[in-house]
């Protein structure tokens, strides 16, 4: 009764004759979009502060993003949107702020949102404003 034995291989079609297909660090993320989203639906908007513009020099774009939106997914519809494979995607959630009015006194809470800062390789642009 071998429960942690190594399994056997009885397929002939599986054998290793096959090579497995190289990925090269400029190919398309394999990764597919979770939740059967649309990449329209992931990149909500771009993000257009000061901080953000002066970013895009620095080849970093900033997005708002869905809450539940990971950075596979990120990567995944930046290449289907721009055709650009980003070298890396950073994800930061920005918390509720709450906050009184000046002239009113009455308390609020401005909503909080995610955003996702898209690394590009350097010389690589993407046109985020069509």
């Amino acid at each position: 009764m071998a429960l942690f034995g190594k399994k056997q291989n009885t397929d002939e079609t599986t054998s290793s004759t096959q090579a497995p297909a190289k990925t090269g660090a400029g190919s398309a993320p394999k990764h597919t979009i979770s939740g059967g989203k649309v990449a329209a639906q992931v990149l909500l908007r771009p993000r257009v502060t000061e901080k953000a513009t002066l970013q895009n020099d620095q080849n970093t774009y900033v997005f708002e993003v869905p809450q539940e939106v990971t950075k596979r997914d990120v990567k995944a519809a930046v290449y289907e949107l721009f055709k650009v494979v980003p070298k890396s995607v950073t994800i930061v959630r920005m918390r509720p702020q709450t906050y009184e009015a000046r002239m009113r006194r009455r308390k609020g809470q401005k909503s909080g949102f995610k955003k996702a800062y898209v690394h590009l390789k350097k010389g690589e642009t993407m046109d985020v404003m069509k």
